[in-house]
C-alpha cells in the first residue's frame, strides 16, 4: 500500500497528474525497491535481473496492448 501512496504522491509532486507522471513515479519506485533488495541480499545481480525482467515485461505488454 505504501508503494501506491508513494506513486500518487510523486506524480502529484511532479505536477503531472496524467499517466506520464504515474509511470515516472512507478519507474522510480521500482528502481528504489530493486536497489534495496540487491543491497539487502548483497547481490547486485538481482538488480540487473530485475531490470532485464522489467524490460521484457514492458515489451510483452506493449505487444499485447498496442497503442
Amino acid at each position: 500500500m505504501t508503494e501506491i501512496a508513494a506513486i500518487i504522491f510523486l506524480s502529484i509532486l511532479s505536477g503531472m497528474t496524467t499517466i506520464i507522471g504515474v509511470v515516472l513515479a512507478m519507474i522510480f519506485i521500482s528502481l528504489h525497491e530493486l536497489i534495496a533488495l540487491a543491497n539487502k541480499y548483497k547481490n547486485p545481480y538481482l538488480f540487473v535481473l530485475g531490470m532485464v525482467t522489467s524490460v521484457f515485461i514492458y515489451l510483452g505488454l506493449g505487444a499485447i496492448f498496442p497503442n
